[in-house]
């Protein structure tokens, strides 16, 4: 029923066990699948949280409305 996921930043560092700086189409096409697993998954009551920063939210924000329905949205 709660699904809570902290995907990398895409901060443009990079670390020792995965990249970082990815272009922001290359990091929503890794993201998308994922969120759509994670979709169907998740019961029709659920709700998921995703800790993210400013640098991508914009970007997450628009896949996650398409997965998950704009209406969905809370805060």
């Amino acid at each position: 029923k709660c699904i809570y996921i902290d995907p990398p930043y895409n901060t443009g560092n990079a670390f020792e066990h995965y990249d970082d700086g990815l272009e922001h189409s290359e990091w929503l096409s890794l993201m998308k699948p994922r969120l759509e697993l994670l979709r169907n998954l998740l019961k029709s009551d659920g709700i998921i949280y995703v800790h993210i920063d400013d640098y991508e939210q914009a970007y997450l924000r628009v896949i996650m409305d398409e997965i998950f329905g704009r209406d969905n949205f809370i805060a």
